[in-house]
């Protein structure tokens, strides 16, 4: 029992996306403060290439973030 020329699998292809775009409007959430933060995190080690402590650089990434209380 074969699918034939009529069932490709573009069909589910084409469900899957529309399902994820109706998702994506529906649950508000994106990744743009997480890529803010590797980004700043990124720059950071960038600058701190050189740095024999890594206490130090933790550092920097902690005082880069004073809202959060950790």
């Amino acid at each position: 029992m074969g699918f034939g020329a009529s069932h490709t699998g573009q069909e589910d292809d084409r469900d899957a996306g529309w399902l994820g775009r109706l998702s994506g409007c529906r649950h508000l959430l994106n990744t743009c403060i997480v890529e803010g933060i590797n980004n700043t995190i990124k720059v950071i080690k960038r600058r701190a290439y050189g740095y024999q402590d890594n206490d130090y650089f933790f550092l920097n990434v902690k005082a880069a973030f004073p809202s959060n209380p950790r």
